[in-house]
């Protein structure tokens, strides 16, 4: 049973549950605590489960059964800075994809570390056999800016696995 319950948290005035910062404060306390993670943290997905219940199954190996759920976790591996396993579900034919994966792991922290990652609405989801689109908008926050990135992501399953292949259109807000 989780010990930290959504409600009793935004009457304290944590506003953004799934922002990095408030994430990396909450794993803090929890580990002072000894508590485990998985136990009270909420998925930065946007789904309403708990991490555990969503996606660290994903995160630890799991494949996922579509290419939506490999986005989410995508998207909640970012707001956990996990770069390994953003690096671990892209396309190699991703115009992006850095065979020099601790450069691009210091990139992917880098975008992380500087990014919060405050809400995920998934827009359209188009799911194919081997092939899948999935639009979302990822409200993001920047040098203490609000920033929407509006994408239609391209997945394609190779060997039993969706991978993210490209992004068909990007718009900034």
């Amino acid at each position: 049973m989780p010990i930290i319950l959504k409600d009793s948290l935004i009457s304290l005035g944590f506003e953004s549950l799934k922002s990095s910062s408030f994430i990396r404060i909450m794993e803090s306390m929890l580990k002072l605590l000894k508590v485990p993670i998985s136990m009270a943290i909420f998925c930065p997905c946007d789904t309403g489960k708990l991490y555990e219940d969503c996606c660290q199954n994903l995160h630890n190996g799991a494949f996922p059964e579509n290419a939506l759920a490999l986005m989410r976790s995508r998207y909640s591996a970012y707001a956990l800075q996990l770069a390994a396993y953003i690096i671990r579900t892209t396309h190699l034919k991703n115009p992006h994809y850095d065979q020099d994966h601790r450069r691009w792991t210091r990139e992917i922290l880098c975008f992380c570390q500087n990014t919060i990652f405050h809400k995920l609405e998934i827009l359209d989801f188009i799911d194919g056999e081997d092939e899948a689109y999935v639009t979302f908008d990822a409200h993001l926050i920047q040098d203490k800016q609000p920033l929407d990135l509006i994408e239609k992501s391209h997945f394609e399953k190779v060997n039993r696995q969706w991978l993210y292949r490209d992004a068909c259109h990007i718009t900034h807000s």
